[in-house]
């Protein structure tokens, strides 16, 4: 069953609309209030003092979680949780690239020619084996949204050619998109992905799945 990212998400939204009025007394919504008093001719002051009382209007001035990379890091809790997950890192900062099988710091990647370079999101090891992952969550078509579906699908060429031993590589692919079928294709995006995969030491999953693909990789 896919992990229900949406609810968890509705919940990140209430936390950040309880933390809106501290948000506007600090300053840190300044640009959106003064935008939305210049498009609308309202005084500043009084939308300042509305947002801070009104809960509705909370919730419209509250920080998107999206924005804050909610689904980047509510991959990395849930991975992180995992029994036997030992020395995680989310590399958000883009630290690591996957190229024709091997693992690249940044720094090499700056200085050489590496267009099919893909960024690796999180590494952790677990029962003695290593694995690197490219996380997506997508939830409806779209540009982006094939973008990300096409990003997947690179890592997983990448990785195919791997040599390195006792490590794998992981597509995890969560969302309502990956779950609908692969163009005209009679499968789903998600089962595309687990087909492209070697099976040897690559592999695609909803994050829900990661455990189990472990333990059976690992015993």
């Amino acid at each position: 069953m896919p992990h229900d990212y949406e609810s968890a998400y509705k919940e990140a939204y209430k936390v950040n609309t309880d933390d809106t009025p501290r948000a506007v007394k600090d300053g840190e919504l300044d640009v959106k209030i003064d935008n939305f008093c210049e498009l609308h001719g309202f005084d500043r002051d009084a939308v300042a003092k509305e947002i801070q009382e009104n809960r509705i209007l909370s919730a419209i001035f509250a920080k998107d979680p999206a924005k804050q990379k909610f689904h980047e890091k509510e991959a990395a809790r849930l991975i992180e949780t995992i029994d036997n997950v030992e020395n995680f890192t989310d590399l958000h900062n883009c630290k690591l690239y996957l190229v024709g099988g091997a693992v690249l710091d940044r720094n090499v990647i700056e200085s050489g020619a590496y267009p099919n370079a893909k960024t690796i999101d999180f590494e952790w090891v677990y029962r003695g084996c290593r694995f690197y992952a490219s996380h997506k969550y997508t939830k409806s078509s779209g540009g982006s949204q094939g973008s990300a579906y096409k990003d997947l699908q690179m890592f997983i060429i990448e990785a195919n050619l791997t040599t390195l031993q006792q490590t794998f590589f992981i597509a995890i692919a969560d969302g309502a998109f990956y779950q609908k079928l692969n163009g005209k294709a009679n499968t789903t995006r998600i089962q595309r992905l687990k087909d492209m995969a070697n099976k040897s030491k690559v592999f695609a999953c909803e994050i829900t799945e990661l455990e189990s693909l472990m333990d059976n990789l690992t015993n």
